[in-house]
C-alpha cells in the first residue's frame, strides 16, 4: 500500500462487509466523511456523454467506479494510483452483491503504472520476440458452399446462442460447439489444438462479457501458442469492444463480441457472395453486349457488300443498256440501208417495167450468165433479212 494517502480499506474487505450487511445498507460501514480510500490499479474505462465508468482492480478482487467524464479522460487503463469515493449501492443491477456496490470517484491520485499492466507489457514483449504475432491467415474461400466452424465457448456461456442466432436460417454455416472451462486457459488450448484434427474451416474462440480477471485468462501464453500454431483461420470474439486480451493479437479476425463476430462473417459470405453473383451478371452482360456489338458490325459489313454488289450490278446494267441501245442503233441503221436498197432495186425493177413494148428487149451484150442467179440470191438475202428484223425488232 502507499504511504501517501490514508488507506482506509480494501475492495475485497468492502464487499465483504457489503454482503454481510445487505439487508440493512451500508449505514456503519463507512467512515465518518462517508469516503473511503483504497489503492487499485484501473483496468477498464469506459467514457460516455453524461458519465464514465472505471473498473478498479486490487488483489484479484473489483469494483466499479463512476466519475465525470472529464475526469476519466485524464487516466489510461492500467495506472495505479490512491482512490478517494463514496461507496453506494446501484439499484440498477442488483444481480449479486459485487455488481451492486459501486464508488462514486471523487479523485484518482496516480502512482504510475499497476501491476497489471506491467505484466501484460513484459508478456507482449515476450511473445512478439516468439513471433507469435505474424502474419494473419486468410479466411476460408468465400466460392465454398459450406464453412465447418468450430466455436469454442464455455459450457455456460450466452456466446454459443449469441452467435447462431445470427446465422438463423442461413445453411452454408454449419457450427459445432465445443465445450471448455473458460477459467482453465491450458483446457482452452488444448482445444484449440484438437481442432486441427478436425475437417473445419474456421475456429471461433468466443466468449460474453466478463470482469477484467475472467478477460485477463486469454493473456496466456499458452492460449496464444495455441492460436498460432494451427492452420486453420481463428476468430477472437472475447469480452465486450473495450477489452482487448493478448489473444486478440494473436487472432486472425477480431469482433468485440459474440453475436459481431457471427454478424461480420455473414455480411461477409453474403457480401462475397453476392459481390460474385453481380460480377458474374456483368461478365455475362459484357459478353453480350460483345457478341451484340459483333453482330451489328457484321451487318453493317453485310450491308456494304450488298451496297457494293447493287452498285456493281446497276454498272453492269447500266453497261448493258448501253450495248442494247448500241446494237439497237446498228440495227435501225443496217434496217434503212437495207431499205434503201430495197427501195432502190424496186426503182430499178419498175423501171425496166416502163419501157415500151416495140423495143424488143435485147440481152446486154458481155452480159455473164451468172448476173441473173446472183440478182435473185441477192433479193432472197434481203426478203430473209427484212423478216428478221420484222420478228426482232
Amino acid at each position: 500500500m502507499s504511504e501517501t494517502a490514508d488507506i482506509t480499506v480494501s475492495i475485497r474487505e468492502l464487499q465483504a462487509r457489503y454482503l454481510q450487511a445487505a439487508e440493512r445498507g451500508l449505514e456503519g460501514l463507512l467512515p465518518p466523511d462517508g469516503v473511503v480510500r483504497l489503492e487499485a490499479e484501473i483496468v477498464r474505462r469506459s467514457v460516455y456523454q453524461r458519465a464514465a465508468y472505471l473498473v478498479l482492480a486490487q488483489q484479484g478482487a473489483t469494483i466499479t467506479a463512476v466519475c465525470d467524464p472529464g475526469l476519466a479522460q485524464t487516466l489510461e487503463e492500467g495506472t495505479q494510483g490512491i482512490v478517494a469515493g463514496i461507496p453506494f449501492i446501484d439499484r440498477g443491477s442488483m444481480s449479486n452483491g459485487h455488481e451492486a456496490l459501486r464508488l462514486r470517484l471523487i479523485s484518482f491520485e496516480t502512482l504510475g503504472q499497476g501491476e497489471g499492466i506491467q505484466a501484460a507489457t513484459a508478456l507482449r514483449a515476450q511473445m512478439e520476440r516468439e513471433g507469435l504475432f505474424g502474419e494473419k491467415r486468410p479466411l476460408p474461400s468465400f466460392d465454398k458452399t459450406l464453412w465447418r466452424i468450430a466455436v469454442i465457448t464455455g459450457r455456460e456461456s450466452r456466446a454459443w446462442q449469441d452467435i447462431v442466432s445470427q446465422w438463423t436460417g442461413l445453411p452454408f454455416f454449419t457450427p459445432r460447439k465445443v465445450e471448455v472451462s473458460l477459467q482453465d486457459p491450458a483446457e482452452i488450448a488444448r482445444a484449440i489444438l484438437a481442432t486441427e484434427r478436425e475437417p473445419l474451416d474456421l475456429v471461433i474462440l468466443a466468449r460474453g462479457g466478463g470482469n477484467p480477471e475472467e478477460i485477463a485468462v486469454f493473456n496466456d501464453i499458452g492460449i496464444v501458442r495455441a492460436m498460432r500454431s494451427i492452420t486453420r483461420p481463428i476468430v477472437a470474439a472475447i469480452g465486450h469492444e473495450e477489452d482487448r486480451p493478448l489473444a486478440n493479437d494473436a487472432a486472425d479476425m477480431v469482433a468485440s463480441t459474440p453475436s459481431q463476430a457471427a454478424e461480420r462473417l455473414r455480411l461477409l459470405y453474403t457480401g462475397q457472395q453476392t459481390e460474385r453473383i453481380t460480377s458474374e451478371l456483368r461478365q455475362a452482360l459484357q459478353v453480350e453486349q460483345s457478341a451484340r456489338r459483333a453482330a451489328e458490325q457484321d451487318a453493317i459489313k453485310a450491308r456494304a457488300e450488298m451496297h457494293d454488289q447493287i452498285t456493281q450490278m446497276t454498272s453492269n446494267l447500266q453497261k448493258m443498256s448501253g450495248a442494247v441501245a448500241d446494237a439497237q442503233q446498228r440495227v435501225a441503221t443496217e434496217r434503212q440501208g437495207r431499205l434503201r436498197d430495197r427501195q432502190e432495186f424496186n426503182r430499178l425493177l419498175a423501171q425496166r417495167k416502163e419501157k415500151p413494148a416495140e423495143t424488143p428487149e435485147r440481152p446486154i451484150q458481155g452480159t455473164p450468165r451468172w448476173v441473173r442467179p446472183t440478182i435473185i440470191v441477192l433479193i432472197a438475202l434481203d426478203l430473209i433479212f427484212a423478216l428478221a428484223f420484222l420478228l426482232h425488232g
